[in-house]
């Protein structure tokens, strides 16, 4: 946390932000805060999900998040980015922030790469039944199961 050693000093910034934001606090006060860099608005949704994918790429050295397991949310969000940015939605600002950490826009080639990866398994395994590996959201096991559930779904596409 922000503030692990001085909590008080912690809460009584989180009192203040309250306050500014209620509008109790005096503009001499507010004017104070600004002057020393406080910001009132907290990060948006989107810059969070952005600093998870950052992290999510530093530990498993891509950005194609599954969606699901347990980054799911994390693999929907990656999702829709992609989706706006198929569409031409997605704010420029956003666009270059992703490019900035080599986010992945197309899936495509990333599907032909697990198939090969399947037919590889397949054959030394002589089975399709791939284990999901616990803490690696990159295996081939999530990508299977991942398939399997789009298939039943009816949205795997052509």
């Amino acid at each position: 946390a922000k503030y692990e050693n001085n909590q008080g000093l912690g809460k009584w910034v989180c009192a203040q932000k309250i306050r500014r934001k209620k509008g109790l606090m005096g503009n001499a006060k507010a004017k104070a805060l600004d002057e020393l860099g406080m910001t009132f608005e907290g990060r948006s949704e989107w810059e969070k999900r952005y600093s998870e994918l950052c992290w999510f790429k530093d530990r498993y050295g891509h950005s194609r998040v599954p969606q699901l397991g347990k980054h799911r949310r994390l693999g929907v969000w990656v999702a829709v980015q992609r989706v706006k940015y198929r569409k031409g939605s997605l704010d420029n600002e956003r666009v270059r922030k992703l490019n900035a950490v080599q986010f992945t826009w197309s899936v495509h080639t990333d599907w032909d790469r697990r198939i090969a990866q399947l037919k590889q398994f397949l054959a030394r395994e002589g089975h399709i039944n791939v284990p999901q590996a616990n803490d690696d959201a990159s295996s081939l096991g999530t990508w299977v199961t991942m398939q399997r559930m789009k298939r039943r779904a009816h949205k795997l596409k052509p």
